[in-house]
């Protein structure tokens, strides 16, 4: 009752304003709720897919029983699991980089494998750490050598 007595308590221009003020409001907030329903159907279908993928892999369905739909899903989840790693192993590779010791050389010093002393070698060839089972150059494991 208190808005109609508002609605006509003002000029018509006011009104006009105040009917576009509304429509702004509504407009936005049914922007926000579709957006929000797009966000929702998108984790639904990427759910599917991830539920569709899991029974290929176990071979609850064969993939002659899909339809183009279904596998054009699956190669956007395929290509999105791509990207994941991808940037994964960017950010590995990077914090590889950044955690590794700064040189103790001098900018005019360099070192090559040629340089370091073979004689820190266990058995005078490449270098085994293993301790169980067969080294990769032949020899007993060092846990089972008798010398």
């Amino acid at each position: 009752m208190a808005s109609v007595l508002w609605y006509f308590s003002h000029t018509r221009d006011e009104r006009l304003e105040g009917l576009v003020e509304c429509e702004t409001f509504l407009s936005h907030k049914l922007e926000e709720k579709m957006k929000n329903i797009r966000k929702i159907e998108q984790k639904i279908e990427e759910r599917e897919m991830e539920i569709m993928f899991n029974k290929l892999y176990d071979g609850e369905i064969n993939l002659n029983e899909l339809d183009v739909k279904e596998i054009k899903g699956l190669q956007k989840m395929f290509a999105l699991i791509r990207a994941k790693l991808d940037e994964r192993e960017k950010q590995l590779v990077e914090q590889s980089q950044t955690s590794q010791p700064p040189s103790i050389l001098s900018n005019d010093e360099t070192t090559t494998e040629n340089d370091v002393d073979q004689s820190d070698n266990f058995y005078g060839g490449s270098a085994s750490t293993s301790l169980v089972g067969e080294s990769s150059d032949g020899h007993e494991p060092i846990a089972h050598r008798d010398e």
